[in-house]
């Protein structure tokens, strides 16, 4: 009976160990387009949406070099579809080629991310 008991402890843990969201969030990048070209003097809309099946807790905006935006604590109900817009100044960035990459983290821990090459003349 003892054994029993155990193997059925053993099963439930296994079965809620498993049953976690282990799915990142989905972003997809509007704008820029893969490929844009910018001067020194432009600023740079950047428009993305996130999903996730559970929910999205923080947000990342990053070119290495460039700039660095977070969004933390999106954490409720109505965060499992976000859409932002961020507007980026590109004065006094060198010429160049750069990635600008989008992460979300979900309250899980998953991570997701998406990333669009631009040009700097």
């Amino acid at each position: 009976m003892k054994k029993l008991i155990y193997l059925s402890i053993c099963l439930g843990m296994t079965v809620l160990m498993s049953c976690g969201d282990d799915n990142g969030p989905e972003i997809t990048i509007t704008s820029p387009g893969d490929g844009d070209t910018f001067t020194a003097t432009d600023s740079i809309v950047v428009t993305f949406g996130v999903t996730d099946d559970i929910d999205v807790a923080s947000i990342s905006i990053n070119t290495p070099g460039f700039f660095t935006t977070t969004v933390n604590g999106l954490e409720g109900e109505s965060d499992t579809n976000v859409t932002l817009s961020d507007v980026v100044a590109v004065n006094d960035t060198p010429a160049g080629d750069y990635s600008i990459t989008i992460t979300a983290t979900d309250n899980e821990g998953n991570e997701g991310s998406d990333s669009v090459d631009i040009t700097i003349q």
